[in-house]
């Protein structure tokens, strides 16, 4: 292997990262909502408990509350349906 094709290898593997890091950048807004970041939270599997530990943060934390408070908040009652 020379030393171009390895230049060549280095430079796809970046910009393999890059696309990757451009498409999760692009979905993390609709992936990383308040009920998933709860989820995420709440997992009783020993890996993601050992993430949470390293990555809950203020924001993670405020996503939780706004689940916690949307769980809280009384139905609203249906108008179409008659009560006899």
């Amino acid at each position: 292997m020379s030393c171009s094709e390895s230049d060549s290898d280095d430079e796809e593997e970046v910009n393999l990262i890059m696309r990757m890091n451009q498409s999760w950048m692009k979905r993390k807004q609709l992936l990383e909502h308040d009920f998933a970041v709860t989820g995420w939270a709440l997992s009783i599997f020993q890996e993601i408990r050992d993430d949470v530990k390293l990555n809950l943060d203020g924001d993670k934390r405020m996503a939780i509350e706004r689940v916690i408070a949307k769980l809280h908040v009384a139905p609203i009652p249906n108008s179409k349906v008659v009560n006899d």
